[in-house]
């Protein structure tokens, strides 16, 4: 027992490291498209972690993922509309939503599909789009709580929220729908026997 509890937190640890990485090296968690929008591809790790080391490692992921955009939303806020992530409730919750998503959605397909490989693409994909959702349903809600909301509506003549969150989510969420899932499946696959009895069980 206290052997898997020093393996789980040291591959809790590892994930951690790796999302801190992508978080706040340019352009390798956050590739800018220009114009202030960028794909995101640091919920990767949390998609990989999950699937290796269970839901509360997925959730944990999730908000250290959120942490990371909250404190990486300071240094970067001029840029585009990064300024809402220095809200926590645009930043953090959705992240951890999607945790709490990415297993409840593994769990179902793991019952629906025999296939590891599929199981994994399909739930990499759905919980990709889960993420999108669930950041750009914040980002509608509650960006008009930011100060600097209503100087970013005049400067670049936006309509909406709708609008802008429309937008991303046609430019950036099928993309990464995609690229997270051609990267992370491969990955998780290969993991699968290293993880207890050969799936999570938490």
């Amino acid at each position: 027992m206290q052997n898997q509890r020093v393996k789980e937190m040291t591959t809790l640890a590892m994930f951690i490291a790796i999302i801190a990485v992508m978080s706040f090296v340019p352009q390798l968690g956050f590739i800018s498209l220009g114009f202030g929008l960028a794909v995101t591809l640091i919920h990767v790790p949390v998609l990989i972690g999950g699937a290796y080391g269970g839901k509360r490692m997925a959730i944990a992921l999730g908000f250290v993922f959120g942490l990371s955009s909250f404190i990486q939303a300071f240094p970067r806020g001029g840029e585009g509309f990064n300024f809402l992530f220095q809200l926590p409730h645009i930043s953090i919750l959705p992240r951890v939503l999607f945790g709490i998503a990415f297993w409840g959605i593994f769990v179902t397909t793991r019952k629906l599909f025999k296939a590891t490989i599929l199981r994994y693409a399909v739930t990499f994909a759905l919980a990709t789009l889960a993420h999108s959702v669930f950041t750009l349903s914040a980002i509608a809600l509650f960006a008009d709580h930011h100060p600097l909301w209503s100087d970013f509506v005049l400067d670049n003549e936006i309509g909406s929220v709708i609008a802008l969150v429309w937008t991303i989510f046609v430019s950036n969420a099928i993309l990464e729908v995609v690229i997270s899932t051609l990267i992370a499946t491969p990955i998780a696959y290969r993991l699968r026997d290293f993880s207890m009895q050969g799936a999570p069980n938490q």
